[in-house]
Parts: structure tokens; sequence; C-alpha cells
């Protein structure tokens, strides 16, 4: 049972990490290029407000023993379902300035 904890483990840092790497590789692409900055800022704070909060919700264990997982869970189902409020980018010229952003008609 001890190597399957580890090899779950594992797994999970490594996944992790991929998913990192490419939403860090899409917010570089996808992002004008005079915003490029501020927004990975932006994205950088939210990052390291979620990773020094993620801990803090285990207190709420002393109300419910499910209610962390159940936030933890809930919190990545909402945020699999915003991706689908993107405008679709497929085949499309993607935005190199403001301009280009306020001139898009969805």
């Amino acid at each position: 049972m001890q190597t399957l904890r580890v090899v779950t483990a594992a797994l999970a840092v490594g996944v992790s990490c991929a998913a990192l790497s490419s939403c860090l590789s899409h917010a570089f692409e996808l992002t004008p290029t005079v915003l490029r900055v501020t927004a990975l800022g932006i994205i950088g704070f939210a990052s390291a407000t979620g990773t020094a909060l993620a801990p803090l919700l285990m207190i709420l264990s002393v109300y419910s023993p499910h209610l962390p997982w159940i936030i933890y869970g809930v919190s990545s189902i909402l945020g699999g379902f915003v991706v689908r409020l993107l405008p679709e980018t497929r085949n499309k010229p993607l935005p190199d300035s403001i301009q280009d952003v306020e001139n898009e008609h969805f």
C-alpha cells in the first residue's frame, strides 16, 4: 500500500508540473503584447494567494471533515467550467494590441 501511495504522489506532482507549465505557456501566447507583463503579474499574484490559502482551508475540518475536500473539488470543477467562457480562437489571428481586442466583435 505504501508503494501505491508513493507512485500516486509522484504521478500527481508530475501532472501538476505539466499543468502549470501548460497554463503559463498559454498565458504567454494568449495575452496581447502590451498587457503581457501586467496579466502575468496578476496570474502570479493569484497563484501565490491560492498557494498561501490552500493549507488554511484544512482548518475548516473542525466544522466538517469533508468540507475542505468539497471546497477543493468544487473550485476545480468551477475552474474547468470557466474555460468554456473563453472565446474560440481556432484559425483566428490572436490580438496584438488593445485596439485589436476592442475592435473584435463576438
